[in-house]
C-alpha cells in the first residue's frame, strides 16, 4: 500500500496550525531529499507570518479581524497542500523521507479507492460582490481535496491556468 502524507489541516486549531506549518518549513529547510520546494519555503514562510500576524490582531479588530485571519488561514492551508504535493512526489513511497518533511503520515485506510469520477451537479452563480462567483458541485465519495483550475481570460492555446486546492466542495471566487 502506498505511503501518503496527511494534508488535511482543518483539525488544527489556529495556533497549532501556525506551529505545524513552521515545523514543516524548518524540516524542509536544507533537507536534501527536497531540493527545490514548490511553492518556495520563502513563500510559505511569508504566509505563516501573515497568518500569525492576523491571528495576533484578530481580537483587536472584531469581525473584520476574524475575516482577515480566516482568509490568511485559507491561503496558508492552500500553500501547505501545494507543498504537500511536491513532498509526496519527491518522497515517493519512502516513509522515512516523507516524515523528514515535517508532514505527518496518513494512517492506513485499507485498499485504495482508485480513480474517482468527475464532479457532477456543477453550479456557478454570481458571488456576493461584483466580479465574484460561487462554484459548487456534488461531493465525491472518497475525495478529501479538490483541485480547482481557472483563468481570468477566455481559454486559448496559450492560456495560463491558476490552481486552487480546497477540501470543500464550494469555491467562492
Amino acid at each position: 500500500m502506498a505511503i501518503k502524507i496527511a494534508t488535511n489541516f482543518s483539525r488544527y486549531t489556529d495556533n497549532s496550525l501556525a506551529e505545524k506549518a513552521q515545523h514543516i518549513v524548518n524540516s524542509l529547510t536544507g533537507n536534501t531529499a527536497y531540493p527545490t520546494p514548490e511553492p518556495t519555503l520563502a513563500t510559505v514562510q511569508t504566509a505563516i507570518d501573515s497568518f500569525t500576524m492576523a491571528l495576533a490582531n484578530q481580537a483587536n479588530m472584531g469581525k473584520q479581524g476574524t475575516l482577515v485571519k480566516n482568509q490568511q488561514r485559507d491561503a496558508l492551508e492552500q500553500l501547505l497542500n501545494q507543498l504537500g504535493l511536491y513532498v509526496q512526489t519527491q518522497g515517493g513511497n519512502d516513509a522515512v523521507t516523507l516524515q523528514s518533511s515535517g508532514y505527518d503520515l496518513q494512517k492506513g485506510k485499507g485498499a485504495p479507492i482508485g480513480i474517482l469520477p468527475k464532479p457532477s451537479d456543477l453550479k456557478i452563480v454570481p458571488g456576493p460582490n461584483p466580479g465574484t462567483m460561487k462554484v459548487s458541485f456534488a461531493a465525491i465519495d472518497g475525495a478529501n481535496t479538490y483541485l480547482f483550475q481557472y483563468t481570468d481570460i477566455p481559454a486559448n492555446g496559450g492560456t495560463v491556468w491558476q490552481s486552487l486546492y480546497k477540501w470543500q466542495k464550494q469555491l467562492p471566487y
